[in-house]
């Protein structure tokens, strides 16, 4: 091995430790709170969807039976660096500004449901793979060695695609008695706030959602323009069990700070203001869970917000920094 050679391995090791200890010091963190971040692994695997739209919308499908969870999308195929970012760093994002994600915890969020991740889809050149993420190591060597491992899987997957996939990534996890309830509690956090993400995103086309006893397909259907620039999306539901319709009532989609109220049919051409306690008043295209008691009479949605971490609110009026004052002109867009 010449020098330059040894140099390049050294550099290598060096970064595949010290993405190991970074990953290790996540998981850790994110099982002593828990509780902040047990409902935000769907809207982690949501957003990594949007994020992998950037030529069409994409449909999302979330499968649950009590025992696993199976998240799926026809977003754009995996990269071989996005494939590296996900097993060595814990996230398929890249340095993209287009992106919606902001934090280091992002998809690693998800293995609060489970340490190993059966991972499946399609590589840009066609390929296929399917192999399994363990993130159980009890220390970051034994991490780091999960992760070498899991790479040499995805190499030993590579297979000519299935023609008959609709989808392109694929994520299932198993789902363990304990932690089943707060599961259901964040599927039914989605279905609740889908009307909003749906209104709010256009990078999403359709999210299905497939439970025991019912499956509902969510999806924006239009939008009547209204005065002052303002718009109403229509959010049909399709389900097993019935079919329904809601409208959110936006402020101009294209203004960097968007105001919106879900309304409903009670009657013909009646529409009803539709938003209680549970509804989260900020969004940054997906909800900040914690912010149901922001005292605003309608949802707040910017990209533009600089959320807390876990990405349960945003901080306003207590330090003199760049982030707070983005929140506060942002915030005071919405009151005007």
């Amino acid at each position: 091995m010449s020098f330059d050679q040894e140099v390049d391995k050294a550099v290598k090791d060096t970064l595949k430790e010290t993405n190991a200890q970074s990953v290790f010091g996540s998981l850790r963190q994110l099982k002593k709170r828990r509780d902040d971040y047990k409902l935000r692994w769907i809207w982690e695997l949501l957003q990594n969807a949007c994020d992998a739209a950037a030529s069409k919308p994409a449909d999302v499908r979330v499968s649950y039976d009590s025992n696993s969870v199976v998240f799926s999308h026809n977003g754009d195929p995996f990269s071989l660096p996005g494939i590296s970012h996900l097993i060595y760093h814990g996230s398929t994002k890249q340095n993209d500004q287009d992106t919606t994600g902001q934090f280091g915890t992002g998809f690693i969020t998800t293995h609060l449901l489970s340490n190993t991740v059966r991972v499946c889809g399609r590589l840009d050149d066609g390929q296929q793979f399917d192999f399994k993420l363990h993130r159980s190591g009890k220390s970051s060597e034994k991490l780091k060695a999960q992760m070498d491992d899991s790479l040499e899987s995805f190499k030993s997957s590579l297979a000519a695609p299935e023609p008959d996939r609709d989808w392109t990534t694929q994520y299932t996890y198993d789902i363990s008695a304990s932690i089943r309830s707060d599961t259901e509690d964040a599927i039914h956090g989605l279905l609740s706030h889908l009307p909003y993400v749906i209104a709010f995103n256009h990078r999403l086309s359709s999210v299905t959602v497939e439970l025991a006893d019912k499956t509902e397909v969510w999806k924006k259907s239009g939008a009547i323009e209204l005065e002052g620039q303002c718009q109403l999306v229509s959010v049909r539901c399709n389900s097993t069990s019935g079919n329904s319709e809601v409208f959110v009532a936006t402020s101009d989609p294209t203004d960097k700070l968007v105001v919106g109220v879900v309304l409903k049919c009670q009657e013909e051409h009646e529409r009803v203001i539709q938003i209680d306690e549970s509804t989260p008043r900020i969004f940054s295209l997906f909800p900040m869970l914690g912010t149901e008691g922001f005292a605003f009479p309608v949802v707040m949605n910017s990209r533009n917000f600089d959320p807390t971490e876990p990405r349960n609110g945003i901080d306003l009026w207590k330090t003199n920094n760049d982030a707070n004052a983005v929140n506060e002109n942002l915030v005071a867009l919405a009151v005007d």
